[in-house]
């Protein structure tokens, strides 16, 4: 007994998902809902441009043919927990694999699939993880699950981890956290060395060396000796050698940048007068803070955001 004439019916929790005749009448169908039950009163959303949205999933209309993709609300940060919080890092990888198995699930080709799949890999650059993190476990997700565990699987990155040498104990120490790493993270190949201890300098405030040009990492503002425009930038690097490699740059014309294209209008960089606007050693925070400044300051053309400020809007 179909009174309604339902074509599909599909529930999950508080969420339904139906598929009508083209001359059936919704407000009745809505109407006989809820009549089921007094305290439940139900809403309906009806497509929009042959697409309509069911929990995570875009569903699209396409003359009769249904397609799926990954829905993502306006609301969206784009972002998913930052690699750099505080946090086992094996809940993190293990958030890669399962969104790429989401992505597996929800997408109804692979042209759709691909192209979401690039969309996830940007949210988790944006997240502040490490490129190489987000290739290896989305390539065992990707891998069929009888060759898994095999001998298959991509070689162990080498990641050296510097240890300060106090006294015997140190090296005991330096093996318990060695095996304590290959047990939770087994894509890791821990190589530990003892480094030298803390200098004179770092005794002191961090702020005294926020001013010292040649050590300082962060964003940087360029002046034009030649009109009111500047350049806005970041580097991890000394604030000297990202200027030299700017003015090397300029001179023998080897990168299409905005500081070249600026320079080849026959104006002037003022290098000498260049500033650290920022200091700022986390990578996501000092890319944030670079586009913040270009949006703030009078920039070249060509003078290009490298994080998207979109998702701050309120």
């Amino acid at each position: 007994m179909n009174p309604l004439g339902i074509l599909f019916y599909y529930w999950f929790v508080d969420d339904i998902f139906v598929i009508l005749p083209e001359n059936a009448d919704e407000n009745e169908f809505l109407r006989i809902f809820n009549t089921f039950q007094k305290n439940l009163k139900f809403t309906l959303e009806r497509e929009q441009f042959n697409k309509l949205n069911f929990l995570d999933v875009l569903i699209s209309n396409n003359n009769g043919k249904i397609t799926t993709s990954w829905y993502r609300k306006p609301s969206h940060t784009l972002m998913f927990n930052p690699w750099d919080s505080h946090g086992p890092k094996i809940y993190k990888t293990n958030l890669i694999k399962t969104m790429v198995n989401r992505l597996k699930s929800i997408c109804s080709n692979e042209i759709i699939f691909k192209r979401d799949l690039q969309q996830l890999k940007q949210s988790f650059l944006w997240s502040g993880y490490p490129n190489y993190i987000i290739e290896k476990f989305v390539s065992f997700a990707l891998k069929p699950k009888h060759l898994k565990g095999s001998v298959l699987d991509v070689p162990r990155r080498q990641v050296y981890f510097g240890f300060q040498y106090i006294n015997e104990s140190s090296g005991r120490f330096v093996q318990d956290v060695s095996k304590l790493i290959s047990k939770n993270f087994g894509f890791i190949k821990c190589i530990p060395y003892f480094k030298k201890g803390r200098n004179l300098l770092s005794y002191f405030s961090s702020k005294i060396k926020e001013f010292i040009r040649d050590t300082s990492t962060g964003v940087y503002r360029i002046p034009c000796d030649d009109c009111a425009q500047c350049y806005i930038g970041q580097t991890k690097r000394a604030l000297t050698i990202r200027l030299r490699e700017h003015q090397e740059n300029c001179r023998y014309h080897r990168q299409n940048s905005a500081v070249v294209d600026h320079s080849a209008l026959g104006h002037s960089w003022g290098f000498d007068r260049a500033v650290v606007v920022n200091t700022q050693r986390n990578t996501i925070k000092r890319k944030i803070a670079e586009s913040l400044f270009i949006k703030s300051h009078s920039t070249v053309h060509g003078n290009k955001s490298s994080f998207p400020l979109g998702i701050f809007k309120l």
